[in-house]
């Protein structure tokens, strides 16, 4: 199973009462130095550095996390970007906007999904019933059914598959009569569709189900660790969180157990740390295995840039790599 940034989720549905149709973002953006994190204040949105200074006032409806630079931002229901000081860059105009990816975000007009530059620049119309990020160059698009265009809006894949994904480390899985194989990017199957179930590549190697088991795939379709666990995630500094009845451990890209099944539950490793539920509470482990942030929230996301936002009480902030908070929890 894929691993939940449980504090995005929560941000956008408080913020926005809602959740809108957004490709995955990030807490932070790890594209630029000066990272801006979000927070909410009396169900505003507004952003802090890495200091937990804020830099950006909560004073909007509705924000993203920065990506390339901007963030996208809601105004009285329409939606812009700001820069890391606040700036408006791009005016609110637009029904729905998504953060920039590839150098291209995702707007919507009168109900469609098109693309815009950084300079507020319509790229590709809005046309698409439906649309994702930029991943690799090809942005995934619904008109009929799914294919592939490139930043010129121009059909790489034309439109014939029921739900692919995105396309990471050169492959994106594909659904097929039920069954779940891989194309490259010239559309071509090149992992025949035989899984019940397949993830994105990551650090080489893919997640797939079969016969209700979890294992993992390389680039040729070979099982590289045979489909033995109950759960799993994709690989993540090296490792991946697998659980075969109720208990999580972590296994290396050789499949061997490194880190034995006893959490509760556990998130990818970030930075050397990985959340971990124990008794009903989160903390983080290190790559030994050991806790190195008790457990003591009731939710966790990854660190990024230093930072892991934390829940507590139905609050989030932020805490650093010591376990110290930088941003005590606010809603």
């Amino acid at each position: 199973m894929k691993s939940v940034n449980f504090f995005l989720t929560l941000c956008l549905l408080a913020a926005m009462g809602r959740a809108a149709p957004a490709p995955q973002s990030r807490c932070a953006d790890s594209d630029q130095p000066a990272r801006r994190y979000l927070i909410i204040q009396n169900g505003k949105c507004g952003f802090i550095d890495g200091q937990g200074r804020v830099v950006i006032p909560a004073q909007y409806s509705w924000a993203g996390d920065f990506s390339e630079g901007l963030a996208q931002v809601r105004v009285e229901d329409k939606y812009g970007y700001i820069d890391p000081v606040g700036k408006t860059v791009i005016p609110p105009q637009f029904e729905w906007a998504g953060p920039f990816s590839e150098g291209l975000a995702l707007f919507r007009a009168q109900g469609k999904y098109g693309y815009l530059k950084k300079s507020g620049e319509i790229a590709i119309p809005a046309r698409f019933e439906w649309a994702w990020d930029f991943s690799e160059g090809f942005a995934r698009i619904l008109l009929g059914k799914n294919g592939y265009i490139d930043t010129q809006g121009k059909f790489v894949i034309p439109p014939q598959f029921i739900n692919p994904w995105q396309f990471h480390e050169g492959l994106a899985t594909v659904k097929m009569r039920g069954w779940w194989g891989y194309i490259n990017k010239k559309g071509d199957i090149v992992i025949p569709t035989r899984f019940n179930w397949g993830w994105d590549f990551s650090e080489g190697l893919a997640m797939v189900q079969l016969g209700g088991k979890f294992g993992y795939i390389d680039k040729t379709g070979n099982w590289v660790i045979p489909a033995r666990f109950d759960w799993a995630a994709t690989f993540s500094d090296g490792m991946a969180a697998v659980a075969t009845t109720t208990q999580w451990g972590f296994i290396d890209a050789t499949g061997k157990m490194v880190i034995p099944e006893r959490f509760e539950w556990a998130s990818d490793f970030s930075e050397g740390l990985a959340g971990v539920k124990v008794d009903g509470q989160w903390g983080f482990i290190d790559k030994q295995g050991q806790i190195v942030i008790p457990p003591r929230y009731d939710r966790v996301g990854r660190f990024v840039g230093g930072l892991a936002p934390v829940e507590i009480d139905k609050k989030w902030g932020y805490i650093n790599t010591r376990g110290e908070l930088v941003w005590k929890p606010t809603n």
